[in-house]
């Protein structure tokens, strides 16, 4: 399928899969999502019962947090997308509320990545340059502080203006919460 309408106006739509083809990544959608969900719940299950507080298993208790946040908002894309939108899939039932749910789940999601690059950048300190744990603490405060405010703030902002919903809609303008236009149309 062309990405262009007769009328020569660019659609964005690169390729619709068929209604088996929607069903099928519906479905992995949900179980690659579950899947996730219960290995970073375990994980939290491990972390707590285990006594030890250590700088990395506190990282690890919050990448294993976000990505729950991350995986509950890829597991209900196929579902409550704006069931009106240009190329919705076949289960597609929601509207602009449950877009912006899911716009705010998926922003706050890339909270995972960041703190998959902080477990990264704890073991380059404390084994590659020796950095004792106790003078790492110091740094990790840090961390979480910068990853929760950013992802908490881009969350709020972009969801309030509007920013995501051009992505989902296809719409060439953008209102958010807040109700203004954000392009000049």
């Amino acid at each position: 399928m062309s990405d262009e309408q007769q009328d020569g106006t660019n659609t964005g739509i690169i390729f619709t899969p068929t209604v088996t083809e929607q069903k099928i990544i519906s479905v992995l959608f949900v179980i690659t999502s579950t899947l996730s969900i219960v290995g970073s719940f375990l994980i939290i299950l491990n972390v707590k019962l285990d006594k030890k507080r250590t700088p990395f298993r506190r990282l690890l208790l919050a990448l294993s947090a976000c990505d729950i946040v991350a995986s509950v908002g890829y597991m209900f894309q196929p579902f409550l997308s704006p069931k009106d939108a240009e190329g919705a899939f076949v289960w597609t039932v929601g509207n602009m509320i449950t877009c912006n749910i899911l716009a705010f789940l998926t922003q706050f999601g890339m909270s995972a990545v960041m703190y998959s690059a902080a477990v990264s950048f704890y073991f380059l300190l404390t084994v590659r340059f020796g950095l004792k744990e106790r003078k790492f603490a110091k740094i990790e405060r840090w961390m979480h502080i910068g990853i929760l405010s950013w992802s908490i703030v881009t969350s709020i902002v972009g969801v309030s203006m509007g920013l995501f919903v051009s992505f989902w809609t296809n719409q060439s303008h953008r209102s958010g919460l807040l109700g203004g236009k954000l392009s000049g149309e």
